[in-house]
């Protein structure tokens, strides 16, 4: 049996950033209170890393610099383009694919 891949395809979703804020929920730094995004950003080093990791991919979000330079939250752990990461209370479905714009003010 063969799986043809090239006629697999999936939908990405998008949603405005305060809709995912309310929907997911991320939780706050608690290694680094002042952290950016209103102190709920992880770095992808040293011990914020460590903590990240530490929690089920379904729970973490990505920050991703496009080749655009648009900054996107992907769902799921990714690394290429990775300018850090977001725990969030709510999981999400691995069988789904989602891209969040960052707005600047986010910051």
């Amino acid at each position: 049996m063969s799986i043809d891949l090239s006629k697999y395809t999936y939908e990405v979703k998008t949603m405005p950033w305060h809709i995912w804020e309310e929907s997911f929920l991320p939780l706050k730094n608690e290694i680094i209170p002042d952290a950016k995004f209103g102190g709920r950003f992880f770095k992808h080093d040293g011990a914020e890393w460590d903590h990240v990791v530490g929690h089920h991919a379904q729970n973490i979000w990505t920050m991703i610099e496009e080749p655009s330079g648009a900054l996107v939250l992907r769902n799921g752990v990714f690394v290429k383009g990775r300018r850090g990461y977001f725990l969030c209370e709510r999981m999400h479905n691995p069988r789904e694919f989602f891209r969040i714009p960052v707005p600047n003010e986010a910051d």
